[in-house]
């Protein structure tokens, strides 16, 4: 599958999703040649780790960004805002065509995200693949769950257009199924 156990046996929904996780799953699902002993100039993806490989693949397609100072953030937690962005750039890296362009975003809370951000956030939206919090915010900048990201790839893997998992020997059970929730 997509994912992982956080805890021998257990999903731990509530967990915040790492940004090394997030990327890591992301390279699975596009079925990435991935290769873990490579090395990396990023201080804090070093060579050997389970998410190397998928942490250069990702930013070397242009899906992840890095932080200052030669740092990627491995463990830093992905925000809600960068998993709408990533699943983006995911969706036109691979010209798939499953969330719209030019959307209209009606999530009050975006006045302190980029541009680029903005419509993939209402990119999302408009596809069904996210929902805000309550009263029509996003929380853009807060954690995602891994509960949440799951959700949202899923939600994501089920439009029409995007790529059915099953032909990439991928899947992602429905959260109700999925020890811990």
């Amino acid at each position: 599958g997509l994912f992982t156990a956080a805890a021998p046996n257990r999903f731990c929904p509530e967990r915040p999703m790492t940004r090394a996780m997030f990327y890591t799953v992301l390279s699975r699902a596009a079925c990435a040649d991935v290769d873990d002993a490579t090395a990396s100039n990023l201080e804090d993806v070093p060579a050997g780790s389970w998410y190397t490989g998928s942490v250069i693949w990702a930013v070397s397609s242009g899906l992840a960004d890095c932080r200052a100072d030669d740092r990627f953030g491995a463990y830093e937690s992905v925000s809600r805002a960068e998993l709408c962005l990533a699943l983006q750039r995911f969706d036109r890296l691979f010209g798939l065509g499953a969330l719209p362009e030019g959307a209209v975003c009606t999530f009050r809370d975006l006045a302190q995200t980029d541009e680029e951000t903005r419509a993939a956030i209402a990119a999302c939206q408009a596809a069904g693949v996210i929902q805000g919090r309550s009263s029509g915010l996003f929380d853009p900048h807060a954690a995602a769950s891994r509960a949440e990201t799951a959700q949202i790839l899923f939600q994501y893997f089920q439009l029409p257009q995007a790529p059915a998992l099953a032909e990439t020997g991928q899947s992602l059970e429905p959260l109700d199924q999925v020890t811990g929730w």
